[in-house]
């Protein structure tokens, strides 16, 4: 399904393999790394991780919602406005090295990135694609912080339909993301 976003750039949806192959490949390649940095770019974040090499993993909450790795010639330009999601990373997330990163079949189109050095169930980052509910939500102990006030997520929204057609890895999406904006 194809969707456009608020610039006017048809992009086309994550199915749910490719999101789940996504899951799989950044959990491969980010598992052990640590959080350099960080930019927020208007309805974009772009997370700097590094373990034996530079690692961005962009999360876009535009429709529809997607996530990818940077190529590696990406560099991080320019510093996140203080809002309280860039003042919340700074002072709970940055340096910290990923422990697990959580994706279960009945949470659709909603994973979570935890983190060392706190206790791990209460210390993490989640990610919810799901367009329309697209949102970011840092946990560290009792206190947390949304890109956007939650909304309720119903059953009928909670995508696990697995297809096949058109199948792209993430380099694809990012490859395809970058050549719709250039495009407008």
């Amino acid at each position: 399904m194809n969707e456009t976003d608020h610039k006017g750039l048809v992009v086309k949806s994550m199915s749910f393999l490719e999101f789940q192959a996504g899951i799989d490949r950044i959990r491969a390649l980010l598992l052990g790394s640590q959080l350099q940095d960080f930019l927020i770019e208007e309805k974009d974040i772009i997370f700097l991780f590094y373990s034996n090499k530079s690692m961005p993993l962009r999360l876009s909450f535009r429709t529809p919602p997607l996530f990818f790795l940077e190529s590696n010639s990406f560099k991080l330009n320019g510093d996140s406005k203080k809002t309280p999601i860039a003042l919340f990373l700074k002072s709970h997330f940055l340096r910290k090295t990923i422990s697990s990163i959580k994706h279960e079949q009945g949470w659709g189109r909603r994973f979570e990135i935890h983190f060392v050095g706190e206790v791990s169930d209460s210390f993490y980052i989640e990610v919810i694609l799901v367009p329309g509910f697209q949102n970011l939500g840092l946990y560290a102990g009792d206190k947390k912080i949304f890109w956007q006030k939650p909304k309720e997520l119903s059953d009928a929204v909670v995508d696990n339909q697995v297809q096949s057609l058109d199948f792209r890895a993430l380099d694809g999406i990012r490859d395809e993301w970058y050549s719709e904006s250039k495009i407008n």
